[in-house]
């Protein structure tokens, strides 16, 4: 739904929303951007507790949820699709960044998921990745931040798209390269 609201009611996009759809091809990552922006209202951004996973369900196995945690400096998985979990072949479910990532890629995730707890901003970014036992792919990524009290992002949501043929197995990934990043910042 694009430049919706919650009575319902069709509103005009926003100029960042027509934007970023614009960037945007992958249609999991449109329906969950789509449904973002209807949950934020007319605030800054929606809470966690405002995100409907039936208003996702198409997409919800390349969706992935984590929190901010301050205290390490990190950020830890709260919850990622079958599509995500396939990928990693394990369960990202309550492990932080550092237990998921290879250490010479920690630095370039962290850097963009800080910029958009900072920003607060909404980040696109579109690379490859390598497996094991299949040819380099495309993958998609669309985080969104999520804020208990409309000022603070205490919370990140994404959606990341892969593509890759029969071949990959679970636990195949190997790395990602992104090619390119654009931020769309919230005001």
């Amino acid at each position: 739904m694009q430049g919706g609201n919650v009575s319902g009611k069709a509103m005009m996009p926003s100029r960042i929303e027509a934007d970023i759809r614009d960037r945007i091809a992958s249609r999991p990552l449109r329906q969950l951007l789509d449904h973002w922006f209807v949950a934020r209202q007319d605030r800054l951004m929606p809470a966690r507790a405002d995100i409907d996973p039936t208003a996702i369900a198409p997409a919800i196995g390349h969706v992935w949820l984590m929190e901010a945690v301050p205290s390490e400096s990190s950020f830890r998985y709260r919850l990622a699709g079958e599509d995500i979990n396939m990928v990693y072949g394990f369960s990202l479910a309550g492990k932080l960044l550092e237990e998921v990532h290879a250490p010479d890629s920690l630095e370039g995730i962290r850097e963009r998921l800080d910029r958009v707890v900072q920003g607060p901003c909404i980040l696109y970014s579109h690379g490859r990745t390598r497996y094991r036992n299949g040819p380099e792919s495309q993958h998609d990524r669309l985080v969104l931040p999520l804020s208990k009290d409309g000022r603070t992002v205490t919370d990140l949501i994404g959606v990341t798209k892969y593509a890759f043929g029969r071949d990959v197995r679970p636990g195949d990934l190997l790395h990602h390269v992104v090619d390119e990043v654009t931020v769309f910042p919230l005001t």
